[in-house]
C-alpha cells in the first residue's frame, strides 16, 4: 500500500481553486480540505467534528476533539487554526463560507449534500471525507499520485517541518504521542526532500 502523498501548500492551493464554489458541496469541499490541512486531523477526528466543538478567538479557532487514535478514553485534546494570509486558503474564511450554507442549529460540522445541491443534517462518514479530498485532487490534475484523506495531515506535518517549525510544536498539533512515527515518517522525508540534488543544475 502506498504512502498517502503530503499535499504541500502549493499543491492545496491548486486543488482548492479548482472547486466551483457556487455550488454547495464545493463550498463544503473547500473547507473540508483546508480544515483538515490546518488543523492536521485525520479523517475520523474531521467526520466526528460537531458544530459545539468549535471555540471562536480573535485570531482563528480553537476545535475541541473528543475522541482520537491517541485519546481513546475520550479526555478531549485542543487543537488551533489560524487564520489565513490568502483568501483562497485561509481556512477560517472557508469554514465561515460553509457554516453559512450548512443547516442551521448544532450537530455535526460536515454535512452530507444530496440531490439538487441540497445539504442535509446527517453526517459526512470518515469515508466520504477520504474520497472528496480524493476526487477533488483528481479534478486538480493530480492522477496517479496518492492523495488520500491522510495526505491533509502528513502534508500539514510535512510542510511545518520544512518551514523550519520544531518536532515539539508539530507534536503538539498532530497528537503524535510517539515522536519516532513523527519523525521517520513525516519529518526525516521532508528533510530528505532538501536533497543537494536541486543544487545539480539537473
Amino acid at each position: 500500500m502506498r504512502q498517502a502523498h503530503p499535499l504541500t501548500v502549493a499543491e492545496l492551493g491548486q486543488i482548492v481553486d479548482a472547486i466551483d464554489t457556487d455550488r454547495v458541496r464545493g463550498v463544503r469541499d473547500r473547507a473540508i480540505l483546508l480544515v483538515g490541512y490546518a488543523s492536521a486531523m485525520r479523517p475520523s477526528e474531521i467526520s466526528a467534528l460537531d458544530v459545539e466543538d468549535l471555540l471562536r478567538k480573535p485570531t482563528g479557532v480553537l476545535i475541541r476533539i473528543r475522541r482520537s487514535k491517541t485519546d481513546p478514553d475520550a479526555q478531549g485534546q485542543l487543537v488551533g487554526i489560524a487564520r489565513g494570509e490568502h483568501p483562497i486558503t485561509d481556512p477560517i474564511r472557508v469554514l465561515d463560507a460553509w457554516l453559512a450554507v450548512r443547516p442551521a442549529g448544532v450537530g455535526p460540522l460536515f454535512t452530507c449534500v444530496r440531490h439538487h445541491d441540497h445539504p442535509d443534517a446527517d453526517r459526512l462518514g470518515p469515508r466520504a471525507i477520504s474520497k472528496t479530498v480524493q476526487e477533488r485532487a483528481i479534478v486538480a490534475g493530480f492522477d496517479g499520485i496518492p492523495v488520500s484523506g491522510h495526505s491533509l495531515r502528513v502534508g500539514h506535518a510535512t510542510t511545518a517541518a520544512v518551514n523550519g517549525a520544531s518536532i515539539d510544536r508539530i507534536a503538539a498539533q498532530t497528537r503524535h504521542r510517539d515522536l519516532g512515527t513523527l519523525l521517520n515518517h513525516y519529518i526525516r522525508p521532508a528533510e530528505a526532500m532538501a536533497t543537494t540534488s536541486r543544487d545539480l543544475g539537473l
